[in-house]
């Protein structure tokens, strides 16, 4: 477009929209201004825009990098705090398990003990003679036979439960056999 034809069309656009006329002069050199400007801003400003992106994706990205670190850390803590409840459940079970076991092991230390022994056959030997004084007095009704055994559990295993049982069952007896021989 040369600039004769350029100048008619900006007279007879001003004549159509009614304003006062324009020097065409200063509106061909107004609009080569702008094109030299848009030119320039082309040329000089995709560089620009994209440095401006290269910064911003920089600093971008390490924002996003240290909210990645971040999750990251609360992910770990997360993962620590729940191993550190395990550990401490699983501590907990295994106290209990060896405290059983230590119970268990004086039980056992216990029953190997000689002098438990001695006192289980003591208890032993007291039952077997309240079941005898038992049987003398219900089975064949010797009462006279049965006080005997009372006496001799009494006598011989006095510190034992069978020895208070005969104290009482020796009791009866004697009661009965002054009511009988009222």
């Amino acid at each position: 477009m040369d600039e004769y034809k350029l100048k008619q069309w900006l007279k007879e656009a001003d004549a159509a929209v009614s304003l006062a006329p324009v020097d065409a002069g200063d509106v061909a050199a107004a609009v080569s201004r702008r094109l030299v400007r848009r030119k320039r801003t082309i040329h000089y400003g995709m560089p620009v825009a994209a440095a401006v992106l290269v910064v911003v994706g920089l600093f971008g990205s390490q924002s996003y990098q240290a909210q990645q670190k971040q999750r990251q850390i609360a992910q770990l803590e997360q993962q620590v705090q729940q191993l550190t409840e395990q550990t401490q459940a699983t501590l907990a079970k295994i106290e209990q398990l060896l405290d059983d076991q230590q119970a268990s092991l004086q039980k056992v230390s216990r029953y190997s003990d000689p002098a438990y022994k001695i006192e289980a056959a003591v208890d032993e030997a007291a039952f077997i003679l309240m079941y005898q004084a038992e049987r003398m007095a219900e089975k064949y009704n010797r009462p006279d036979a049965a006080a005997n055994y009372y006496r001799q559990v009494i006598e011989y295993f006095g510190e034992t439960p069978s020895a208070k049982t005969a104290k009482e069952r020796l009791g009866q007896l004697e009661l009965n056999n002054q009511q009988n021989h009222i």
